[in-house]
């Protein structure tokens, strides 16, 4: 299966020194991944455009994560809301932003 070696050796992928970042999750667990906080266009029902943002943390689904998690990033503080397993060892979580 292509790409099956990241399978057995996720750190690789989630290392702080190359890209990804360290989160605290619920004030108790370090979890290494990938953060992104893009924009996009979306159209509204009565055809407005509106820019959205849309906060994703990209990590090993062995993480110990669930909807309502509370996830600090940089200082910033997320609530887990959705997540999408991807079927090889990473889930990438959609995120809301505490204010």
């Amino acid at each position: 299966m292509p790409g099956a070696f990241i399978q057995k050796d996720l750190s690789a992928v989630f290392k702080t020194a190359d890209f990804a970042h360290a989160a605290i999750v619920d004030g108790v667990h370090v979890v290494n991944g990938i953060f992104e906080d893009q924009s996009q266009e979306v159209t509204t029902d009565d055809q407005r455009m509106v820019m959205v943002v849309e906060a994703q943390f990209i990590c090993p689904t062995s993480a110990p994560i669930v909807p309502g998690s509370t996830i600090v990033i940089d200082g910033i503080t997320y609530v887990a809301k959705t997540p999408d397993q991807d079927g090889t060892g990473v889930t990438t979580w959609m995120m809301k932003r505490v204010r």
